[in-house]
């Protein structure tokens, strides 16, 4: 095959191809999540259906509960980077991109694609499983499991980078490939234009999504800690001491 110098041509072949990967990487995500967190659930069922105090989970359930949300997000983005070679390759014209569309189209794909949906996975499943945690921790002590810890600090560096910066490479991106396009003399550059047209509002739409998603997500889990320090507060001022 010819050196495919367009992979991304915004044909209804391509978007079709982009919209059923989606759906299988959807599909796969949920069924390696599934898997990892029936011993969860099992757990967890056991811990609430119980009419006495539950004692702490053993300790391999204990790292599995700490690690979720993380574990979630590294399943995302290595299906995420899955994705990114075949796309890269050429898509449905399998190994037809030449070497530096290659690499581009696979940074672009892992980079802002897989980070994306990693972070928002992250913060997602982060945020709902807070309200889980003390099943698996009746006693406290989270921190003596081993599991990496990431701050809130790190968290808002990461979200506004995701929110603030991704969107404007993935526009610069499209609009170098729309101008690499205009220049092949074998294509209609009023096709590439309205193609490009096209893909910049795609890219526009999906980053304000993302980006209120995000951005929602990141202040929700640092209010959520102080929110409930707040009703500490106010039930010892009250005199509750339970």
């Amino acid at each position: 095959f010819r050196a495919n110098r367009l992979f991304w041509r915004g044909t209804h072949a391509d978007w079709s191809t982009f919209f059923a990967t989606m759906i299988a990487l959807g599909a796969l995500v949920w069924i390696a999540s599934d898997r990892y967190a029936r011993p969860l659930r099992e757990w967890e069922a056991k811990g609430r259906g119980a009419a006495a105090k539950t004692p702490d989970a053993p300790l391999s359930i204990q790292q599995r509960a700490a690690n979720y949300p993380l574990t979630m997000a590294l399943i995302s983005l290595s299906l995420w980077l899955v994705t990114g070679v075949f796309f890269a390759q050429g898509g449905l014209q399998f190994f037809s991109a030449a070497p530096d569309i290659f690499w581009r189209t696979f940074l672009g794909t892992a980079l802002i694609g897989g980070l994306t949906n990693s972070t928002f996975v992250f913060l997602a499943v982060d945020f709902i499983w807070a309200d889980h945690l003390p099943v698996f921790f009746p006693g406290g002590h989270i921190r003596r499991v081993r599991a990496p810890r990431v701050s809130v600090g790190r968290r808002l560096a990461v979200a506004f980078l995701i929110t603030g910066v991704v969107p404007l490479v993935a526009l610069g991106v499209a609009a170098r490939n729309g101008a690499l396009g205009v220049m092949e003399p074998a294509i209609n550059p009023y096709e590439i234009l309205d193609r490009l047209q096209l893909t910049v509002l795609f890219i526009v739409a999906l980053g304000i999504a993302s980006n209120l998603t995000l951005s929602a997500l990141a202040v929700r889990g640092l209010l959520h800690p102080l929110k409930q320090l707040t009703d500490a507060m106010d039930k010892v001022g009250r005199g509750d001491m339970a």
